[in-house]
């Protein structure tokens, strides 16, 4: 749904004479039976990641990393954080792995 909204909005700007390209971050979720996630970017269990619980399986940010940049962030039970996620993807460069505990607070709120 996000990427079809995405998209459309792009091609209308586009047929509007904007001249931009699409590079539309993946983005999907689910909730079920009380418990939420969010994925943001390539998510990939070939990639080496950063976990950051606030208690076992509760909430928690899981950075997902290739090449010493930060390509996908999932989200568990950590709301309203989406675009956290998406300026974390944002950074170019190498990647600080200790810098990335609590930079999306995965707390309890």
């Amino acid at each position: 749904v996000d990427n079809a909204e995405q998209m459309g909005r792009q091609a209308g700007r586009n047929l509007a004479g904007a001249d931009e390209e699409y590079a539309h971050t993946p983005y999907y979720y689910s909730a079920v039976f009380g418990t939420r996630y969010e994925a943001v970017g390539t998510l990939d269990g070939s990639l080496e990641t950063v976990a950051d619980w606030a208690e076992p399986l509760s909430r928690g940010v899981v950075y997902y990393l290739d090449d010493d940049r930060v390509v996908g962030v999932l989200l568990w039970n950590v709301p309203d954080a989406t675009d956290a996620a998406r300026a974390v993807l944002a950074d170019d460069g190498p990647v600080d792995r200790a810098a990335l505990i609590g930079r999306i607070p995965a707390g309890a709120r």
